[in-house]
């Protein structure tokens, strides 16, 4: 039986072996990624594998193996696993013959052209994306004790099936490794390389990057959602409702601590807006066709029938543009949101319809209703708003709340990540479906839908199409002073941060943001006053800041901190001062995962 000290140096061999191999792994990826193609646009590819490069390097950070010296801070038992794993891994992508003869993919060295590590010509650069400087000087370091020249890669051959095959066990040795480490280690890791991946999304325009990055394989489901925003992106490219031009190219620059400045050079050609006109033409439906039931409290909106089944319309305002553009417009709009992946937590879209000389999204209702018999249009569907449900009833569990903010959370996070505004978030946008007559309690059961799409748009200056909005007072309490000042600020992301933090305090304290400004006055100033609304919800909710823009008032902190705790009212003063230049994907990723960490203890 070996002893505690044959133990140590075995552990102490272990180290170095893993060492050793640890660092022949990046040198294969660096490698991989850097291969070049003649005849194929494979960016794509390139950028899959240096985000794999980026996550070994965190797993190892984490395990004490990037460190001088190098250590693993986990047991022996898991550190032979280590040396095995990393020893299949550097066999994988360091054997162009075995690349060949078991994956079909056909690379060769470039004789006479030597690699050259100029991060602004990878994949990250031209994204603008950061690697970190403990990364890249990792990568420097261990070329400059390079034993021989490292070779340019050529890809003979393309094929995306096998290469995808390739991503993939690479991907699955990586995760491996990262399953040894401890539950809290690997939240760190796939929280860092969650915003890293959305960023990837939100500033490419390239086919290649989208294709890669919405096909991945589902190892978490961090990942499948980061998918689902890639494959939204790439289909509003494709119709051409969102520009196709590289980020930097915008007269207003992101300032994202993920983003570079913009003076990059695009290393692939963007796609070029292409689809069917048919396809286009089929989503005006035919108004004779549909039977419009009882009109709703919501203006903007109608329960209905189409060709017979239970539909939803969302009605535009009047933009003033012209109608053919604007035809088209909704057009693609429509067909944009046909498909809406379940992380988005809406309704699918069938079409477009003009009701009244008004165009009206048509939304899919079947697939939200319980299974019955219905008779009417009047009887068989209902609906409820979030707003309506909080003023009809006492406040639900915590946890049901807390359900309610993840899933708006959520499909924000998913319209930042493609690039997409909301502009409507507010809780009469947030919808119940039943069918039959329901209770209360049956509508607080149901899914929740985020809806309000009519005039969503691409996050771009230059995208004005559905600018400016109209004034009412249940839009405005929800919207950034910004927005209501003359002249009033070109939309942005930070604004439907702000909107989703006034429905969090509404899901805190449960009770909408108009109740809670009428009853603030009459417990301050007294029921005989006539209610100024937006001037009670700048008084009582939100203060600004001399240095931290927008905050929230100690009496509201008081009360939020007494009904859901110090941690939902932290993330919703996150959310409310969210400003441009902050990393607003870090923000929203790691507001997210609060929430969510928070839901599972409770």
């Amino acid at each position: 039986m070996p002893t505690g000290l044959e133990e140590g140096a075995a552990l102490l061999g272990l180290v170095g072996f893993s060492a050793g191999l640890f660092k022949a792994c990046i040198e294969g990826l660096v490698i991989l990624s850097k291969a070049r193609s003649y005849g194929r646009n494979t960016s794509g590819m390139g950028l899959m594998l240096e985000l794999e490069l980026h996550k070994l390097y965190s797993w190892a950070v984490e395990a004490g193996l990037a460190q001088t010296p190098p250590s693993l801070r986990i047991g022996a038992d898991q550190a032979v696993l280590v040396y095995r794993v990393l020893e299949h891994l550097k066999e994988l992508i360091l054997n162009v013959q075995k690349l060949r003869a078991v994956h079909g993919l056909h690379l060769q060295e470039e004789p006479d052209q030597l690699l050259l590590l100029d991060e602004a010509d990878s994949a990250f650069g031209r994204l603008g994306l950061k690697s970190g400087d403990g990364c890249h000087s990792l990568v420097l370091n261990i070329f400059q004790q390079r034993d021989k020249p490292w070779k340019v890669l050529k890809w003979v051959t393309f094929d995306e099936q096998k290469a995808r095959g390739l991503l993939e066990s690479i991907r699955g040795f990586i995760h491996d490794l990262q399953q040894i480490l401890d539950q809290s280690r690997q939240a760190k890791i796939m929280k860092a390389m969650d915003v890293i991946l959305r960023s990837a999304v939100l500033n490419t325009v390239n086919e290649q990057d989208l294709d890669m990055i919405g096909s991945l394989p589902q190892i978490a489901p961090e990942e499948d959602e980061v998918a689902a925003a890639a494959r939204f992106k790439k289909q509003a490219l494709l119709l051409g409702i969102m520009d196709t031009r590289q980020p930097s190219t915008s007269s207003r620059p992101r300032t994202d601590s993920l983003i570079a400045a913009p003076r990059r050079k695009p290393s692939y050609p963007p796609m070029n807006p292409r689809y069917s006109h048919n396809d286009l033409v089929q989503r005006r439906l035919h108004s004779s066709h549909l039977e419009i039931g009882q009109r709703t409290g919501h203006k903007a909106r109608l329960l209905a029938r189409y060709d017979g089944k239970p539909v939803l319309l969302e009605f535009r305002q009047e933009t003033g543009i012209d109608k053919e553009l604007e035809k088209d417009r909704v057009g693609k709009v429509a067909l944009f949101l046909a498909d809406l992946d379940p992380s988005f937590h809406g309704l699918s879209c069938q079409g477009y319809v003009k009701v009244s000389g008004k165009f009206a999204y048509v939304f899919e209702l079947e697939e939200t209703l319980s299974q019955g018999p219905v008779q009417s249009v009047e009887t068989s569907t209902e609906y409820m708003s979030l707003r309506e449900l909080m003023d009809a009833t006492p406040s639900p569990s915590l946890n049901l709340r807390l359900a309610f903010a993840i899933t708006l959370l959520e499909t924000s996070l998913q319209l930042h990540t493609s690039g997409w505004l909301h502009k409507e978030f507010r809780s009469d946008n947030l919808l119940f479906f039943q069918s039959g007559s329901s209770t209360l309690a049956d509508f607080l059961s149901a899914k929740l839908r985020i809806m309000g799409y009519a005039h969503a748009r691409a996050d771009l200056p230059s995208e004005v199409m559905t600018e400016p909005l109209k004034s009412e007072l249940e839009a405005d309490l929800y919207r950034h002073p910004a927005c209501l000042r003359q002249p009033r600020e070109t939309f942005r992301r930070a604004f439907d941060m702000f909107s989703v933090g006034c429905i969090m305090i509404e899901l805190g304290l449960w009770s909408s943001l108009k109740r809670l400004c009428e009853t603030l006055q009459h417990r301050d100033i007294g029921e005989d006053e006539a209610v100024d609304h937006m001037n009670l919800r700048n008084q009582f909710l939100l203060v600004v800041g001399s240095e931290h823009g927008l905050i929230l008032t100690d009496s509201l902190t008081t009360r939020l901190e007494a009904s859901v705790g110090k941690t939902y009212t932290n993330v919703v003063k996150t959310l409310v001062r969210s400003q441009e230049g902050d990393d607003m994907l870090g923000t929203e990723v790691n507001c997210l995962a609060t929430l969510r960490t928070l839901a599972d203890m409770i």
